[in-house]
């Protein structure tokens, strides 16, 4: 994530819930422990715990019962020197509202509300408490509709909330609790549930792990780029691989050409060895990057790309990172009748 990104807190946060591509093979239940973002809660009673679409997003809460339709967000970015004042007033002139101070205590910080009229899917009011701490920016925002309102279950989640030391994500690489992602509506894969989107269209989606353990810089550990390729013709991977390899190699300047095996335990996917180059972030900072790409072969003509892209990872935390990628890939499962898809998402 580029500084301007991590500065530019307001459109993120208020732009940020329009809708979910990448979800949850089934609802989850609600969790409430959040611990590489610094934050335990006790979830909304009679919610339904939604994957966030984007990775400053902590959590999406979809409100049930009398309360049904509307639902809580939370996010995170760092606070780069504001106060909850501050925040507060970047985030309202975002949406052309006005921040001013509530009578919210969010575990001992004193937090500003943001209130706005909104016309998101079927949300038509946002309310938003802002607190800073440790160096970051929480948003909590009730999100109502015409007929459902999110006030009272968020001010509840309020009370019941706890900060804490944002902790490593190399922690939290082996819980594979949360159930798979659905890609394209044609396969799985098992994630840990620190795993965020970072946006998607109809061809391709990206996710990724961000971490927050240092105050105030969001490190970017892995970045997992999913793309669906369809040639139009009857080509097998088989065909198409030197090719692909070459492409690849001059595309990212990479020392070696890939080195691919395949994965008995899924049919179709074939692994590459990861490769390590250097060069430079967005913003111009040297970086290495370790690259491992993957091609699941759906059927003749009809491939997904996964890459997994490892930053600036010291041995031991790359090591955890590569076995986190085997076992996720290991998980991969074709859908039900999918083989007899054949038009992109």
């Amino acid at each position: 994530m580029c500084p301007s990104m991590r500065v530019v807190i307001a459109a993120l946060l208020w732009l940020g819930f329009a809708g979910l591509t990448v979800q949850a093979a089934e609802p989850a239940a609600p969790s409430g422990d959040f611990p590489t973002f610094g934050l335990k809660l006790k979830p909304p009673a009679d919610s339904v715990d939604e994957l966030p679409s984007l990775s400053e997003q902590i959590a999406f809460y979809q409100l049930r019962g009398g309360n049904d339709g509307a639902a809580i967000l939370i996010e995170i970015v760092p606070s780069n020197g504001k106060s909850t004042a501050e925040a507060a007033k970047a985030l309202a002139e975002s949406g052309h509202a006005t921040a001013e101070p509530s009578d919210i205590v969010v575990n001992g910080e004193k937090a500003f509300k943001v209130s706005t009229p909104i016309n998101v899917q079927q949300f038509t009011q946002r309310d938003s408490y802002v607190v800073v701490h440790d160096g970051w920016v929480y948003v909590f925002s009730g999100l109502s509709t015409e007929h459902a309102k999110a006030a009272a279950p968020l001010k509840a989640m309020l009370q019941s909330l706890k900060f804490s030391s944002a902790q490593p994500t190399n922690k939290y690489l082996k819980d594979f609790g949360k159930k798979p992602l659905i890609f394209f509506n044609r396969f799985s894969i098992a994630a840990p549930p620190i795993v965020r989107p970072d946006g998607s269209d109809e061809a391709s989606m990206h996710l990724g792990i961000h971490d927050y353990s240092v105050r105030g810089h969001v490190g970017n550990p892995l970045n997992l780029d999913v793309q669906r390729i369809q040639t139009g013709d009857q080509r097998t991977f088989a065909n198409l691989r030197d090719a692909y390899s070459d492409g690849i190699v001059k595309h990212l300047n990479m020392p070696e050409k890939p080195v691919w095996t395949d994965m008995k335990a899924v049919p179709g996917l074939h692994v590459s060895q990861p490769i390590t180059v250097k060069g430079k972030s967005p913003d111009g900072e040297e970086m290495t990057m370790t690259h491992r790409f993957t091609i699941l072969e759906l059927g003749p003509g009809d491939f997904v790309q996964i890459l997994f892209s490892f930053s600036d990872l010291p041995p031991a935390d790359l090591a955890a990172y590569k076995e986190m990628s085997d076992r996720m890939l290991a998980s991969i499962k074709i859908l039900p009748n999918a083989s007899a898809e054949r038009k992109a998402p």
